[in-house]
């Protein structure tokens, strides 16, 4: 009985390995997009100190934030405004179209540092 079993598997092997064709189809699992997008990119940075002589004060109402354009022309009129919170410049950004692509915290010096990476596409 066992070599009639060893016998069937032998000659049905090369059957079922014609059955497992690849096949021509892409099955990339990242598609290739082929598209001339352009994005103008900006990191808006705040800091807050975390030493509390700092925190006390008066002045540590409003979060020191800075913005670097990278040579985005069209985020100047939000660099120019005054903002309280680190939130809040990133809201107006994103009204005026910003997409929110990433973010970090750094702890530098007993200083937080926070990093708010956005991104706009550009018409050409």
């Amino acid at each position: 009985m066992k070599k009639i079993f060893i016998v069937l598997l032998i000659g049905i092997i090369p059957f079922l390995s014609f059955a497992q064709k690849k096949s021509k189809k892409d099955k990339s699992i990242f598609p290739v997009k082929n598209s001339s997008d352009s994005y103008e990119f900006i990191v808006i940075k705040g800091f807050t100190s975390i030493d509390s002589d700092v925190v006390e004060s008066t002045n540590a109402s409003r979060a020191k934030i800075t913005f670097d354009l990278v040579g985005s022309k069209t985020a100047e009129n939000i660099a120019e405004m005054n903002f309280k919170t680190l939130a809040h410049a990133v809201n107006s950004a994103a009204k005026e179209g910003w997409e929110f692509i990433n973010s970090d915290v750094v702890l530098l010096n007993e200083k937080l540092y926070h990093f708010y990476y956005m991104k706009k596409k550009i018409n050409l």
